[in-house]
Formats: structure tokens, C-alpha cells, sequence
């Protein structure tokens, strides 16, 4: 019994690699007594989109794609860790 080998095998493993995405991710501690929640996540946002920009993907098309904001009741005032990540099309 042998093996079949389709025509166009060696290309199969390369459709993944076509259709990967490039993420960049932003972590901080703030405090929003001195740094607005809002303000704070804008610019983890925007940090984490030219993160991934930075590695490689297409600006257009990066998406945040996830976002973590835990409260750190052991810091001083409303210390919060901040957490985004966003991914794009390879460039």
C-alpha cells in the first residue's frame, strides 16, 4: 500500500500562512484618579493597534480583539491593569 500524494500537496501547509494575522498587544497599570478610565482605554487601544501595525499587519484592517480592565485592590487609589490586545492581515 502506498501514498497518495495529491498534485498540489506542498502547497496545502502554506494556505495557513496566507490567512495568519499579526497581533500587538499594550499592558499598563493606571490609576484613574490621575488618568480617566475612558482616556486610559483610548490609549491602550491606540497602543496596541501600532503594536501590531509595528509587527507587521495592515492598518486597515487591525481589530482589537480582546481587552481585560482588572481592578488591583493591594495599589493605592483605583489602580487598575490595563490589557489590550489587536490583531490585522499580514502586510
Amino acid at each position: 500500500a502506498g501514498v497518495e500524494r495529491p498534485e498540489h500537496a506542498g502547497c496545502a501547509n502554506a494556505i495557513g500562512s496566507a490567512i495568519s494575522k499579526v497581533s500587538g498587544a499594550y499592558e499598563a497599570l493606571v490609576d484613574y484618579d490621575v488618568t480617566p478610565r475612558d482616556e486610559a482605554l483610548a490609549a491602550a487601544r491606540a497602543a496596541a493597534v501600532e503594536a501590531a501595525v509595528e509587527a507587521g499587519a495592515v492598518r486597515e484592517t487591525v481589530e482589537v480583539i480582546d481587552a481585560e480592565d482588572v481592578p488591583l485592590a493591594y495599589y493605592p487609589g483605583h489602580t487598575n491593569r490595563v490589557k489590550v490586545k489587536a490583531a490585522g492581515d499580514l502586510a
